[in-house]
């Protein structure tokens, strides 16, 4: 389930609308807490990565 919210994040990531593109940072950062809190290392770099080269705004 934490690695679809990820991918789910990266697809949102695309999208022109900038509510969409926010969504997508806030499920990887759902992921990454359950990532952590699973211990899923491999998952939670993954959405350290994708919150890291996400753009922030507009």
């Amino acid at each position: 389930m934490t690695r679809l919210r990820l991918d789910e994040a990266r697809a949102r990531r695309r999208s022109a609308s900038v509510a969409v593109r926010a969504e997508a940072r806030g499920l990887a950062r759902t992921a990454l807490g359950t990532a952590e809190e699973l211990g899923m290392a491999a998952v939670a770099r993954d959405c350290r990565e994708f919150l890291r080269d996400a753009p922030a705004g507009p």
